[in-house]
């Protein structure tokens, strides 16, 4: 199967969170990166067995290795790295869980991302069976391999080491699995996701864009003379604050005091006002 295709035929998107993915296309800009890298992405896997699956942009996919035991820094440590389907690029930003009876059902999240430089002409490389690629990651940096093993008699899965080079990034005396086990995109662990805090988060950060558009709502008004001005020494807070709270009475105090007491809400409005 070509481009997603077999990425889509294994899952129902019906039932699973996981992105379908846009129609591929073959626009100038991303013709201009397919030998240039672009973004990558470390997910943490909690499927049937703990994994970590690599993924680097390229082509308007991500092409995809499933590392039956994460990234390693040491340069010594060569991790089994198996080849499977490219996934879209919209993939790179997911967390969730996919459902039981779904294809990898288990909790996710974005571990490390970054972007991916690659040495000469990756496609090339992938053929070939050897990929040689910087990194520049919160976690994973440096430069890094992946080298296609030869397969085994009847072996069907397409088999690669991921290796790390032996350079200022290598790290021999830490596990950066154990050190930082949480997402870099939201802070939480695998555990966090797999016990639905992914959606409460969510639902906040939500919670909190509404009341942020609030703010600014009132910003507007104040500054056109609807709204009282507040109290003369922090001009327009109290009357934003208030407009802001009131009007969203369904969401929690926590979020109205976040929204009530943050700087940034009320240095928006400020910069609205004086303009």
């Amino acid at each position: 199967m070509a481009g997603l295709d077999l990425y889509r035929a294994k899952r129902d998107f019906s039932r699973t969170g996981e992105p379908e993915g846009a129609p591929q296309s073959q626009s100038g800009k991303a013709k201009a990166r397919k030998a240039h890298g672009g973004a990558f992405v470390v997910h943490k896997h909690a499927a049937r067995r703990l994994h970590y699956d690599l993924r680097l942009e390229h082509d308007g996919v991500l092409w995809s290795w499933a590392v039956t035991r994460g990234p390693s820094l040491d340069p010594d440590e060569k991790r089994l790295a198996v080849h499977v389907e490219d996934h879209p690029l919209e993939y790179g930003s997911f967390e969730g869980t996919i459902p039981e009876g779904q294809y990898g059902a288990g909790s996710v999240i974005v571990w490390d991302e970054g972007r991916w430089v690659p040495e000469g002409d990756p496609a090339f490389g992938l053929e070939k069976g050897h990929l040689s690629f910087m990194l520049e990651g919160h976690k994973l940096a440096g430069q890094w391999h992946l080298v296609r093993l030869k397969p085994r008699r009847g072996e069907k899965r397409d088999n690669w080491l991921l290796i790390k080079v032996d350079d200022a990034a290598a790290r021999q005396d830490e596990d950066i699995l154990e050190t930082a086990p949480h997402s870099v995109a939201s802070g939480l662990s695998i555990e966090d996701i797999a016990a639905g805090k992914a959606a409460e988060a969510a639902a906040g950060a939500t919670a909190y864009q509404r009341l942020w558009g609030l703010t600014l709502t009132g910003a507007y008004l104040a500054k056109g003379g609807l709204v009282d001005a507040g109290d003369g020494q922090q001009p327009g807070r109290i009357a934003l604050c208030r407009f802001a709270a009131e009007n969203l009475i369904s969401e929690t105090a926590a979020l109205k005091d976040r929204i009530i007491n943050g700087a940034d809400a009320l240095a928006a409005a400020r910069m609205l006002l004086a303009s």
